[in-house]
């Protein structure tokens, strides 16, 4: 006698699938943003660079680096080697 476990199909819908995916995005973002990334802002060495940036006038939210007040010396300098580079190329 031969025993067959019956299986039952469990069908799911494309829609609650994706549902179900954008909560679990969701928590986790919640998560990293919520718990996580504020644990690790307390880290010495976070706190240490944190600190280091402010005392140099860096933004640590500006979202370019050119948003710096000495950008555009840095910008300056840079200008200038690359000329010099250019000129020592173009005069071989």
């Amino acid at each position: 006698m031969m025993l067959e476990k019956s299986r039952q199909h469990i069908q799911v819908s494309p829609n609650s699938t994706g549902v179900t995916i954008l909560i679990v995005v969701l928590l986790l973002g919640f998560f990293l943003w919520g718990f996580l990334l504020p644990r690790i802002a307390e880290w010495e060495s976070v706190r240490n660079r944190a600190d280091r940036f402010s005392k140099a006038g860096i933004n640590p939210a500006a979202i370019y680096y050119s948003d710096h007040p000495g950008m555009n010396e840095i910008e300056g300098r840079v200008a200038r080697k690359l000329n010099r580079a250019e000129a020592l190329i173009s005069n071989d």
